[in-house]
């Protein structure tokens, strides 16, 4: 299970009692798993947004927005194929 948080992104395989910080160290707020591949992270915060493909042993820096504004950025991750029945 991960987390996205205002210390970065953080991993745990039992339910919270222990923890390790594994990805960028900075304010996050949303996380995202791919459909059907949960080893595919993105996660994004007021102006980063960071993708891992091999669940959250490494990040690659997607994109960054300098603003002087306060502004939240939300992930939607499309399956790759849509089924319409």
């Amino acid at each position: 299970m991960h987390a996205a948080t205002i210390a970065g992104v953080f991993r745990t395989t039992d339910c919270w009692a222990t923890f390790a910080a594994v990805g960028p160290l900075i304010p996050l707020r949303y996380l995202e798993y791919k459909p059907g591949n949960t080893d595919v992270i993105y996660v994004s915060g007021a102006s980063h947004f960071y993708k891992s493909s091999d669940n959250c042993v490494s990040f690659t820096h997607i994109s960054y927005t300098r603003s002087f504004l306060l502004i939240q950025s939300m992930i939607m991750i499309a399956p790759d194929k849509v089924s319409t029945r």
